[in-house]
């Protein structure tokens, strides 16, 4: 038995269900089919390299849902997320491209965003059609410049923010990209015990 099989068995991931584990359980055949199902969702846009990817994996992210919702045991859709304080900052996430798990993929980021405590960052460039989904379906946006620059740790480089909450910044390349941060906080709930991270 592969340790990808013996690993779905031992978190015994049910049907239609969202389940967290831990990033540090996680082998490189987990991995790459992760990455497989990050490229089906976003691999045109080339938003995120492989190297990236396993950064990600292997470094601060440290909590990965998973949900199962076809026939076959393997996981078809799944978020990536760290956690500092009160909040959890999504990094990425995908699915295997079928429309149940695309389905399951939405309605769970929407029930996250609208929680309290978790914010997700997007390129309004290079993820346009996910933000106008999201928002239709009521997903707040932090327009707040104190509470923007506090969670993405943007001193420097933050340029632009717009009355729809879009603002401007460099990535770790130097490129400029437009971004909007989605999700719902309080300051004093949120913010007075969580540290700076970048990401």
């Amino acid at each position: 038995m592969s340790k990808f099989k013996y690993y779905l068995e031992k978190i015994k991931l049910k049907k239609n269900e969202w389940k967290t584990v831990k990033m540090t359980d996680l082998d490189k055949e987990l991995v790459d089919k992760l990455w497989e199902m990050y490229l089906t969702t976003y691999g045109e846009l080339d938003i995120i390299s492989h190297k990236n990817v396993n950064s990600i994996m292997t470094g601060s992210h440290k909590l990965l849902m998973l949900v199962d919702v076809d026939e076959d045991p393997l996981p078809d859709a799944f978020i990536v997320y760290k956690e500092k304080g009160n909040i959890k900052k999504m990094s990425l996430g995908g699915t295997d491209g079928s429309k149940k798990a695309k389905r399951s993929f939405i309605d769970k980021l929407v029930e996250l965003y609208k929680s309290g405590g978790f914010v997700g960052e997007l390129s309004t460039n290079k993820a346009k059609k996910l933000y106008y989904i999201l928002t239709s379906h009521g997903v707040p946006v932090i327009k707040d410049e104190k509470l923007i620059k506090k969670v993405i740790d943007l001193e420097k480089g933050f340029e632009n923010l717009q009355e729809n909450g879009e603002y401007t910044r460099r990535n770790k390349a130097g490129v400029k990209m437009t971004k909007i941060l989605l999700g719902k906080l309080k300051w004093k709930v949120n913010i007075l015990k969580t540290k700076k991270w970048s990401d």
